[in-house]
């Protein structure tokens, strides 16, 4: 994600995939951390770390 986005659309909810994924018993017990915006190759974010 990008830091700026964030008051252009507020978090509504889970996705489909992540609400299927509960439904069926699954734990989501971590989150991965990206470039911002997915342009970038190494996984850090400068916002985020």
């Amino acid at each position: 994600g990008t830091k700026w986005l964030h008051k252009v659309r507020r978090f509504q909810g889970e996705a489909f995939c992540v609400k299927s994924l509960r439904s069926c018993g699954a734990i989501i017990v971590g989150k991965t951390n990206m470039h911002e915006l997915g342009l970038g190759t190494s996984g850090i974010n400068p916002h985020y770390g």
